[in-house]
């Protein structure tokens, strides 16, 4: 598989399966999560590489279809791709994604919810360390990215205090953000068989091979997958689990009483434009991020099964279109099934590593009461000629004292309700 379209891409599905600072002070403060809940799939046809309007595009992970065996519960084996090794090393995580409903597939560090951080299902497994992992590394990341001493901060910060000039404004601002699914694009190939094939005759011993390359078994290509890093703004207004976070600007009030309104929104725009972009390159890019993406490929790969994408008319390379539907309906159905019965000790994460949610999550209170960083800068002031001293520094602050309010989605209404208490309690 070499050539897939960019335009036009044909649409396989749509699922729904989720500080205080003056001009010397700056206490950013990160929270957030990861929702992998939901789902956009497109699904390339393919195209001629001769055309015009067709990319190359080697797939990030290839995956051989064949039918799914309740008694072994083997996961789809990656058969090629630039992310395969890593993928494999995450086979288990196929599992995961079946086995578990789609509305505990998040994670959430806000310092006022040590009692919600992972739901309970998802926090035994690997996926749900390799997502906790993640969305601790994300604050640090952002951190990292806010220092005045890096690019980006520099770039944020010098914006910042041009627009607030010499006056003695108290800037406050509150950074709170999601990691959550871009659109994923994918590609199947069906089964081609040629004079001489046979089962057994393909690579490893499995699907259908010959050495002329006259046929090969069916494979599910997974070319893009991207993800996204939302404002919680962003995320509110269209995450499945927005209801779960802390609100931000609640807690941004409480601890910036006074501050500058005009220029708390201006830090919004300067982080969306400056910042954000930065911190969704290093996820998906770093490779400290790399198995979270792994987690994602498989995702996609298991929403791909479930959905009924993949059935054995892929398989086979049925070209009876009305079969061919009535066989996903039913594999989807087996799927279900074999998604209820699935032995889930087998991608139970391994006991003993000494890892724990509890652990991540004071590792994160910790990062939030110390901060990240604490340094001071002389900056002239280029008009005046004189000498500010701006000291920045990330956390710091004793959430204690920060009221929470959480949203929850109303029964009945499709709206939300709002329970806010102080001390840090929900």
């Amino acid at each position: 598989m070499r050539s897939t379209p960019l335009l036009p891409l044909v649409l396989l599905l749509l699922l729904n399966l989720g500080r205080a600072i003056s001009n010397h002070a700056v206490v950013p403060s990160s929270l957030g999560g990861i929702d992998m809940s939901e789902l956009e799939v497109e699904m390339s046809a393919g195209c001629d590489p001769s055309v015009a309007g067709c990319e190359v595009v080697e797939p990030l992970v290839s995956i051989e279809l064949r039918a799914l065996d309740p008694t072994t519960h083997l996961p789809p084996r990656p058969m090629g791709g630039t992310k395969a090794t890593e993928a494999d090393a995450l086979a288990d995580s196929f599992h995961v994604w079946l086995a578990l409903p789609q509305d505990s597939f998040w994670v959430n560090l806000a310092p006022t919810e040590s009692h919600r951080v992972i739901d309970s299902e998802l926090g035994r497994t690997e996926v749900g360390k390799v997502m906790l992992d993640a969305d601790l590394a994300l604050k640090r990341t952002a951190a990292t990215l806010l220092h005045p001493d890096h690019v980006v901060g520099a770039a944020f910060w010098d914006e910042l205090y041009r627009w607030v000039g010499a006056r003695p404004a108290r800037l406050c601002h509150s950074f709170r953000q999601w990691i959550v699914p871009g659109v994923a694009t994918m590609q199947i190939t069906p089964r081609q068989s040629g004079a001489g094939c046979g089962e057994g005759d393909g690579e490893d011993g499995g699907g259908a091979g010959c050495g002329d390359g006259s046929c090969r078994p069916g494979a599910l290509h997974v070319l893009r997958a991207p993800l996204k890093v939302m404002q919680e703004a962003s995320y509110a207004s269209d995450g499945a689990f927005g209801f779960l976070a802390a609100d931000a600007s609640g807690a941004a009030k409480a601890m910036c009483a006074g501050a500058d309104e005009n220029a708390r929104v201006k830090a919004d725009e300067l982080f969306e434009r400056l910042v954000l972009p930065a911190l969704q390159a290093e996820v998906n890019e770093s490779p400290e991020y790399e198995r979270l993406r792994s987690a994602y490929l498989w995702r996609v790969v298991g929403e791909a099964y479930l959905s009924g994408a993949v059935s054995d008319a892929d398989v086979e390379g049925d070209v009876d279109t009305d079969a061919e539907e009535r066989k996903r309906r039913v594999d989807a159905e087996v799927l279900a099934d074999f998604a209820r019965r699935v032995d889930r000790s087998r991608f139970a994460r391994k006991a003993g590593d000494g890892w724990s949610p509890s652990k991540v999550f004071e590792l994160y209170a910790e990062s939030a009461s110390r901060g990240e960083f604490h340094v001071t800068r002389d900056v002239e002031n280029t008009t005046s000629g004189d000498v500010l001293r701006r000291t920045y520094f990330h956390g710091g602050i004793d959430w204690r004292a920060v009221p929470s309010c959480v949203r929850r989605r109303a029964a009945g209404t499709g709206g939300f309700e709002e329970r806010c208490v102080a001390g840090g309690g929900v």
